[in-house]
């Protein structure tokens, strides 16, 4: 997980995780080696898109039924 925040700019790292010392460049040599590993590059694009759609939660209440509108205003 470590190696897959560092490789995306380091960001949103848990401060509890501990740090790896050994960069993700030096782990897989080159880009090129995404294709031996084809989960690796479906497993970043699916943290991308987590971290875009986490910004855009909504944690508000909100009344998705009208039956439960209407008994809350009575």
């Amino acid at each position: 997980v470590q190696a897959v925040l560092l490789l995306l700019g380091g960001r949103d790292a848990p401060a509890g995780m501990p740090k790896v010392e050994q960069r993700f460049d030096q782990s897989i040599k080159s880009m090129g080696d995404i294709t031996r590993h084809p989960n690796l590059s479906q497993r970043i694009a699916s943290l991308v898109r987590y971290r875009e759609k986490r910004k855009d939660r909504c944690f508000e209440k909100k009344i998705r039924y009208t039956v439960r509108k209407e008994v809350a205003e009575r």
